[in-house]
């Protein structure tokens, strides 16, 4: 089973510099829990009834939870996607700011201002840091059918170059068959990983053996894969939608504009 990853070419509102001023945005539209929580600890002491070190705790749990789940909210952002998760901590950075001129206690307040703006603020953070986002095509495998008995299944130089050897013993890549959505989801979610921990720019293709038992093992990262048309790298692409000439001009642009290019990784 393999993985490839190119980049793809941005429209006008996601190049690095329109993301910037928007992020500046963002940044500035979710600050206000934390930078003028000063401005409301007379008002909420007296309508509370709390003293000034009770109600300090509401900031404390903003605080905890806008930085210390910043793991948890960075894997929920890998996992859904930035534009979900971004949405879900603007309406829960809002919502939390506007319940919190309700409240008639201090528990309340905790968990609107403290909690909900908490871990908002916190999911919005991440997703404007962590813009590099991958998107993940079908699950490919090499497919061995008429393998002489005892034979090693693996992608040697005549299995992966010699189409007279191929047709012989039936070889052909395509979609991997019988993986449960969850096991997909698993080697998709790996695979971005990788690219991520290895620091892959551009395209590339990442490599895994799928054991008896149903668990992924990693082989290797192919930086510069194979992208002839027939070749695992285009056929994936081509499986959703995107054309060779497509393929062939998303990879030129990205080598013409890297930085400001979107990653695309493909299992």
């Amino acid at each position: 089973m393999t993985v490839a990853a190119y980049a793809d070419s941005r429209p006008w509102y996601l190049n690095r510099w329109s993301q910037l001023v928007l992020g500046l945005i963002a940044m500035m539209a979710i600050s206000s829990p934390q930078y003028v929580w000063t401005l409301f600890t007379g008002p909420l002491n007296q309508k509370l009834g709390t003293t000034l070190a009770e109600l300090q705790w509401t900031f404390s749990l903003l605080i905890i939870l806008q930085t210390w789940c910043s793991p948890l909210q960075a894997y929920l952002v890998d996992r859904f996607g930035p534009r979900l998760l971004i949405s879900a901590g603007a309406a829960m950075s809002g919502g939390g700011w506007i319940l919190s001129a309700y409240v008639d206690n201090i528990w309340a307040l905790y968990f609107t201002y403290g909690v909900i703006c908490g871990f908002g603020t916190g999911i919005i953070y991440v997703g404007i840091i962590g813009n590099d986002r991958l998107l993940v095509l079908p699950v490919w495998e090499l497919q061995f059918k008429n393998m002489p008995q005892g034979d090693w299944l693996i992608a040697t130089e005549k299995v992966k170059h010699d189409t007279g050897y191929q047709e012989r013993r039936g070889i052909l890549h395509g979609p991997a068959k019988d993986l449960t959505p969850e096991l997909a989801t698993r080697i998709q979610r790996l695979a971005k990983r990788i690219y991520r921990t290895l620091e892959l720019d551009g395209y590339a293709r990442i490599d895994f053996r799928l054991a008896a038992d149903g668990t992924p093992y990693f082989l290797e990262a192919n930086p510069n894969p194979e992208i002839a048309e027939s070749e695992e790298f285009a056929t994936a692409a081509r499986h959703v939608g995107i054309s060779y000439p497509d393929l062939l001009h998303r990879i030129v642009t990205l080598s013409m504009r890297r930085r400001g290019a979107t990653s695309m990784v493909a299992a």
